[in-house]
């Protein structure tokens, strides 16, 4: 198989991919799990692809695959990393993730995070095979379940053990003290909008 990893050609259009992330992720929606990429419309996933670099994976010439990575301080995070369905089962996603730590470090990138739901088993392992680390916690809106968020240092400074036990177990602690699985606001939640709602007013003044 013939596999290439590049930027988005403009012979790709924005249809075709919005199609391909479609598809990828229906399989976690059949299972109950909605992620932002399930519910979000045309246009926002667009601006989400647009915001940072939208790669392709092809296979044979065809499109299989995508990842965008999008930039935030010397580090970038990666959303929208999909697959055909017909080549899941194949290691092109694999291929792609390994094509694209590559690249961060000729970029010079310090590290890579991601988010995942906390309840796609598979997903979780695979990027634990990868050499992600899970750092942290949190809930978007539109989604059913908690996110792990992983970190993986490319240029940057690993964290220790103790370190990642620490980010961990805080940030899910406020995490899930602020939000339900689904996103409603629990008590201290409710209290922190309303804190920074009223610290706003303040500094209009």
């Amino acid at each position: 198989m013939k596999f290439e990893f590049i930027p988005k050609p403009q012979f790709v259009s924005w249809q075709e991919l919005i199609c391909l992330w479609r598809n990828s992720y229906e399989e976690h929606k059949a299972e109950g799990l909605l992620y932002g990429a399930s519910v979000q419309d045309d246009e926002t996933l667009i601006k989400r692809a647009s915001a940072g670099t939208c790669y392709c994976a092809f296979a044979d010439g065809n499109l299989a695959g995508t990842l965008v990575a999008s930039p935030y301080g010397g580090g970038v995070c990666l959303c929208l990393i999909s697959v055909a369905e017909e080549m899941k089962a194949i290691g092109l996603g694999t291929r792609m993730m390994k094509r694209y730590l590559e690249i961060a470090r000729e970029q010079g990138v310090s590290e890579i995070r991601l988010y995942t739901s906390e309840k796609a088993n598979n997903l979780v392992a695979w990027y634990k095979r990868l050499g992600f680390a899970v750092i942290g916690m949190d809930q978007f809106t539109g989604t059913n379940s908690y996110d792990l968020c992983f970190r993986k240092a490319i240029r940057g400074r690993e964290y220790s053990k103790t370190e990642i036990f620490l980010r961990f177990h805080t940030s899910a602690l406020l995490c899930k003290s602020r939000k339900s699985e689904s996103g409603e606001l629990r008590f201290f939640g409710q209290i922190d909008c309303a804190l920074r709602r009223f610290l706003k007013r303040i500094l209009r003044r």
